[in-house]
């Protein structure tokens, strides 16, 4: 992994953490996941169990049955396939700042993976805020939900994509870098509980405030293996006809935006397909 990728946003010396925590918040998904792999690797080095804890926002903007159901499809799968490689998954409902209260107890190792919307970038700032009053803690921002890193493909605001394009054309290969998830070495499981059942998620959904607002629709399932088998779909039958991927009434797109823009696949696996 390259090392530009990693923000070590605070440093203290280790103490006798329990777990190392990863925040999944844009990255959705157990594979191809950069910072899952580098919770994993710190996890590794101190022979320590490794927490996955997701965090459900009912305030987020604009929030609807049809995104929530969406994302509660893909956790299903990343949760059942994280619990298989010895990873425990928690699902907490609120902010992060709030709900890493608990997690304190018994760790001050938290990663998190790096999310560039308004909202994304908010809770963030509020959780770095929120640990820079305890003692003792590390905390490491990891980017893989882009290829390149924003604030290595350019230090200042551009106008357009013909002005940051080839920037990033410059910087992409050095950036097709290694995200396999390491073994864990403890796979110890630690009791921890959910405010949500992600097998009943359906009866979370409809006694929240927006059941009655965008429905779910029935043409996208949301998942890692879902977002596979679309880009499986688009290498075989559309790639070699992509220039006319602009005309609608072909349907040439690849359907893989949702799955993007959910982490649940990673844009980095694309590329290396392609």
């Amino acid at each position: 992994m390259d090392n530009d990728r990693i923000k070590h946003l605070i440093a203290n010396p280790n103490k006798d953490d329990a777990y190392i925590l990863y925040w999944m918040q844009a990255d959705q998904r157990p594979d191809h996941n950069h910072a899952l792999a580098h919770a994993a690797h710190l996890a590794n080095e101190r022979q320590l169990p490794l927490i996955c804890l997701f965090t459900v926002d009912l305030s987020f903007p604009d929030a609807n049955e049809r995104h929530f159901s969406f994302m509660f499809e893909g956790l299903k799968e990343t949760f059942g396939i994280l619990k298989k490689k010895g990873i425990t998954p928690v699902l907490r409902q609120g902010h992060i700042e709030d709900a890493i209260t608990p997690f304190l107890n018994d760790t001050k190792t938290i990663v998190s993976d790096v999310g560039h919307l308004r909202w994304q970038r908010m809770r963030r700032k509020a959780l770095y805020f929120r640990l820079i009053e305890e003692e003792n803690v590390n905390l490491y921002a990891v980017s893989g939900h882009i290829l390149v890193p924003v604030d290595i493909a350019s230090d200042k605001e551009e106008y357009g994509a013909y002005t940051i394009r080839p920037k990033i054309n410059r910087l992409f290969e050095r950036f097709l870098d290694e995200d396999t998830l390491p073994s864990l070495k403890n796979t110890s499981s630690i009791d921890l509980k959910s405010d949500i059942d992600i097998n009943k998620y359906h009866g979370f959904l409809s006694k929240t405030s927006f059941s009655d607002r965008v429905k779910k629709v029935k043409t996208f399932t949301g998942g890692p293996g879902a977002a596979k088998q679309k880009l499986d779909d688009f290498l075989k039958n559309k790639l070699n006809r992509y220039d006319d991927a602009n005309d609608p009434g072909k349907t040439l797109n690849s359907k893989l935006s949702p799955y993007l823009h959910f982490g649940q696949i990673s844009p980095l696996a694309i590329i290396r397909a392609v």
